[in-house]
């Protein structure tokens, strides 16, 4: 089994309307999906276009790259390399509150 971190993709020129939902859906057909992550905005949470997707087995990152490269999702062309850089994207960090209120404004979060 290869490390999340070795068979991890960058999924680039993303339609702002792709979630990590329909990115598993898409990518989930070469093999099993570690973890899944759309990079957004920390203030809007709007697409930043780009996402990580890591599979468990080298194997199936190498296929989906071959054949998803280029694909067409959402009527944009996906752009695919190896992600060499998702390994801080993909890690848990136990110190990261993910709970925070979206309502909650930059100002508020500085008091």
């Amino acid at each position: 089994m290869a490390s999340a971190f070795t068979s991890a993709l960058y999924v680039g020129n993303l339609h702002p309307d792709v979630t990590e939902a329909l990115l598993f859906e898409t990518f989930s057909s070469f093999g099993k999906i570690c973890s899944v992550k759309v990079c957004r905005d920390l203030i809007t949470r709007t697409s930043l276009g780009y996402a990580c997707v890591a599979f468990l087995e080298q194997l199936d990152a190498e296929r989906a790259l071959k054949v998803m490269n280029n694909a067409s999702l959402k009527d944009k062309p996906l752009q695919i390399m190896w992600a060499h850089l998702c390994k801080d994207l993909l890690e848990e960090d136990p110190d990261d509150d993910y709970s925070l209120d979206y309502d909650l404004d930059y100002e508020t979060l500085l008091d």
